[in-house]
C-alpha cells in the first residue's frame, strides 16, 4: 500500500487523538503524563493535542509520533511492502519506521511481519509443508471484502464530533475514517456511500459486529 494512503488517518489530529484514547497502551500513557510529577513527562509530550514520544539532545529535536494498535498494520505494511520500499530487510525497515513513529517492540514487530511476508519468503525457495484446508478466508480484489465498525464514545471534540466510523479493506488493510456525532444508521449509511461505494465501488462482502 503506498505510504500515502495512511496519511488520512494520521494528518487528521481529531481523528488520530481519538484513535490513541481508545488505545489501552497510548490511553495510559495519556492518563500518566497528565498526573503531576510523573518521570514520563521527559519522554512524551502532546503535541496538537496527540501523543508522540519526545526527545531533545544537543544535535536534534524530534517527536514521534505514538502509534495507536489499529494502525500498525498499516505503517508496517507501507515501509515495508510499497513499490518504493521495495521489501528491503529488517534493519532498513526498522530504521525507517522509527524515525517518524513509536510502539513498544517495535523492532520485534517488524521482525515478524517481514518473515510472514509471503513476497520475501518466496524468494527464499525454502521448501515448505503442504498447506492444509483450512484456511483464512483472503480477498482477491481490493475492496472486494470490507469490515466496518465504530469506535466511541469519546468526549466531545471541539467539531461536537464524539465517535468515528472505521472502514478497512481486508486486501490492502487500508482504511477509511470518519469523525462524526452520532453513529447511527443513517450516519453510516451516508458514511459508506460516499466514502466507500463512490470512491472504491461496491464490496462484495461487508463484515460487521453490529
Amino acid at each position: 500500500m503506498p505510504l500515502y494512503l495512511i496519511t488520512t488517518v494520521i494528518d487528521d489530529d481529531e481523528s488520530l487523538s481519538a484513535l490513541q484514547q481508545s488505545d489501552p497502551w497510548c490511553s495510559k500513557l495519556l492518563m500518566t503524563i497528565t498526573s503531576e510529577n510523573s518521570d514520563l513527562q521527559q519522554h512524551y509530550q502532546l503535541k496538537e493535542g496527540v501523543l508522540n514520544l519526545y526527545s531533545d539532545t544537543e544535535t536534534e529535536l524530534r517527536y514521534r509520533l505514538c502509534v495507536p494498535y489499529v494502525l500498525r498494520h498499516q505503517i508496517l505494511e507501507s515501509y515495508h511492502d510499497d513499490i518504493i520500499s521495495g521489501h528491503v530487510g529488517l534493519t532498513k525497515t526498522y530504521h525507517k519506521i522509527k524515525l517518524k513513529y513509536f510502539w513498544p517492540k517495535l523492532r520485534k514487530h517488524v521482525k515478524h511481519y517481514i518473515a510472514s511476508c509471503a513476497s520475501c519468503q518466496s524468494r527464499k525457495n525454502q521448501c515448505r509443508k503442504p498447506i492444509g484446508n483450512l484456511q483464512s478466508i483472503r480477498p482477491g480484489n481490493i475492496y472486494e471484502m470490507v469490515g466496518i465498525d465504530v469506535l466511541g464514545r469519546f468526549p466531545k471534540s471541539h467539531k461536537g464530533n464524539r465517535y468515528i466510523i472505521v472502514c478497512t479493506d481486508y486486501a490492502s488493510r487500508y482504511a477509511e475514517t470518519m469523525a462524526c456525532e452520532v453513529a447511527n444508521a443513517e450516519t453510516m449509511c451516508e458514511f459508506f456511500l460516499r466514502q466507500i461505494v463512490l470512491r472504491h465501488g461496491a464490496p462484495s462482502f461487508i463484515i460487521s459486529d453490529r
